[in-house]
């Protein structure tokens, strides 16, 4: 009897050493994931901070071509 409780808890450990395996295996997925998050945030920001310098560049070039249009439309 005894040695059947015992198989029983050895049986009960070594469950509860899977349970505890595949919860830091996924604890793991989640870091990696989070990391992974965390790095195309930033890229994105990168882009768009690109793309918002590239609008306000064409938007000041489009702003002196304007001007200049005007001007030679005055002098016509």
């Amino acid at each position: 009897m005894i040695l059947g409780i015992l198989m029983g808890d050895g049986q009960a450990l070594y469950k509860q050493k899977q349970l505890l395996d595949g919860q830091s295996e996924a604890l793991d997925g989640l870091q990696l994931l989070n990391k992974l998050r965390s790095q195309a945030l930033e890229e994105i920001r990168e882009t768009l901070q690109q793309l918002a310098q590239f609008g306000h560049e064409q938007q000041e070039e489009f702003l002196r071509r304007q001007k200049q249009l005007q001007q030679a439309h005055d002098l016509v």
